[in-house]
């Protein structure tokens, strides 16, 4: 970069268009940021890519509640009522206490069996391989708790909940093996009460993880092969397993490709994202992650997961805020993703993510329809999916003017444009609108005009792809 003594035509500068979030305050309004989009390395450098699109599958309506498999049959919950995705055959949940509940599932434990668990109730859902629905039976057992923390766990035939009632709150309680209808009154491990408040119970690699406010205890299948559940609790603890950093918001937490991501606190307050691989805890957020963390509520947050076009991305979405962030275990970095919904730019709609009859599905928080994505889709469910990156500020080493002649982008061929401008006053207006198409080969807009700091914002909302390297440009810095 140019020096403050260096001044007239310098060579070709780069700016790149792959920034991490970079905000000052947590608000996302100024400071970089990469919105519905991904970064994949490429021979030329990292390159910013367009995030799969959408498409509707079935449009059911009501409160998006939940999604699972049976038996070869994929539904989703929708007003307390299961749908067949294919059939759109419905089964309403039966005795259901309190309506509106989130409901975790167990898939096919054993195949043709799913477990459904609210927090107020545990049901067994036995599904027709025909598509024609299938029988629901409510667990009635005294001993199983009136209220439960979210997740449920199976683990060796025996299933887990942790109660939430109040009184025996955190306790672990397991039911016979293979019988989710039958809880034994001293099967159950009392909690750690140093641990804090029930959080969340979800299973990690072949561990029990039991998730409290101020801390987290792994247990392990110590006893359930001798089939004794109706003498006492079959856990173990882990020893060299239990850590003081615990769970900031029990939906937070999601299990994908044999790692664990979740929102984390201690009793300083602060939170931070940490990714569990092995036994072995990783905080994965970046400071500036952690202030849009921090920020929130938390009411309503929930986390989903999906694996496609060769990354592994965990989202969380803050509802009261109205940002939904992803990290990108691939390349490491965190983005901002949106959805448009009657013209406008909200949070990204999407959660209770389902592999189902070939599709990654997801429910809309908007209106409860199924949709699934796909890398050859370039909308959502057909809005425009709008990717924005948003550079940091560059000087390029000086304080003095710098004048722009010409500026470039490097990325694919494609029958499509994009929008171009820039800020000189610290993200605060933004000016220079232009539309520059990539189907050319010299991708390139002139009169930069002059600057002393400068970010750059790039905006594309077509219904195509979109895969761009970085940007060049001509400086020449002024003498003052």
């Amino acid at each position: 970069m140019p020096s403050q003594a260096q001044t007239g035509l310098q060579p070709p500068q780069t700016f790149s268009l792959c920034h991490p979030i970079g905000t000052r305050d947590g608000t996302l309004s100024q400071d970089s940021k990469v919105v519905n989009a991904f970064f994949d390395q490429t021979s030329n450098g990292m390159a910013l890519v367009k995030r799969p699109g959408t498409s509707t599958v079935i449009s059911p309506g009501g409160t998006p509640q939940g999604t699972f498999n049976c038996n070869g049959r994929s539904y989703a919950i929708n007003s307390d009522v299961v749908r067949d995705i294919v059939s759109g055959t419905t089964v309403a949940i039966p005795s259901v206490t309190t309506a509106g509940q989130h409901y975790y599932n167990l898939d096919d434990v054993p195949y043709g069996t799913t477990l459904l668990k609210s927090a107020s109730g545990l049901w067994k859902f036995a599904g027709n391989s025909d598509g024609s629905g299938g029988t629901f039976t409510k667990v009635t057992d005294v001993n199983y708790p009136t209220t439960t923390a979210p997740g449920i766990v199976e683990l060796d035939g025996v299933y887990y909940v942790m109660d939430a009632t109040t009184g025996t709150s955190g306790n672990i309680r397991g039911s016979n093996i293979d019988d989710p209808t039958t809880w034994p009154p001293l099967n159950f491990i009392q909690a750690d009460f140093t641990l804090g408040v029930a959080a969340g119970l979800y299973r990690h690699l072949n561990y029990l993880v039991a998730y409290y406010n101020n801390g987290i205890q792994f247990y392990y299948d110590a006893n359930a092969a001798n089939g004794q559940t109706s003498q006492g609790t079959q856990l173990g603890p882990v020893t060299n397993a239990s850590w003081t950093s615990g769970l900031a918001a029990g939906d937070s937490v999601l299990e994908m490709t044999d790692l664990s991501f979740f929102l984390a606190q201690d009793r300083k307050l602060g939170r931070v994202f940490i990714m569990i691989n092995g036994l072995t805890m990783q905080v994965v957020s970046t400071p500036f992650v952690e202030k849009i963390a921090n920020l929130s509520t938390l009411v309503g947050a929930r986390s989903f997961g999906i694996r496609i076009v060769g990354h592994s991305f965990y989202g969380i979405t803050f509802v009261d805020l109205g940002i939904t962030l992803i990290y990108d275990v691939a390349a490491n970095q965190w983005y901002q993703w949106t959805s448009v919904v009657s013209g406008v730019e909200q949070v990204f709609s999407g959660l209770n993510y389902l592999n189902g009859q070939g599709m990654n599905l997801m429910q809309s928080s908007v209106d409860g329809s199924l949709f699934q994505f796909l890398p050859t889709l370039y909308q959502d469910q057909t809005n425009p999916l709008k990717v924005t990156a948003i550079t940091a500020i560059y000087d390029y080493g000086t304080i003095n003017y710098k004048r722009v002649a010409s500026l470039f982008l490097l990325g694919d061929n494609i029958s499509t444009s994009v929008t171009c401008e820039f800020s000189d006053d610290d993200y605060n207006t933004w000016k220079g609108l232009q539309t520059i198409s990539l189907s050319q080969t010299r991708k390139m807009i002139q009169r930069g005009g002059r600057f002393r700091r400068r970010a750059y914002r790039v905006i594309h909302q077509d219904n195509t792809p979109l895969r761009l390297v970085d940007g060049k440009f001509d400086l020449t810095v002024l003498s003052s």
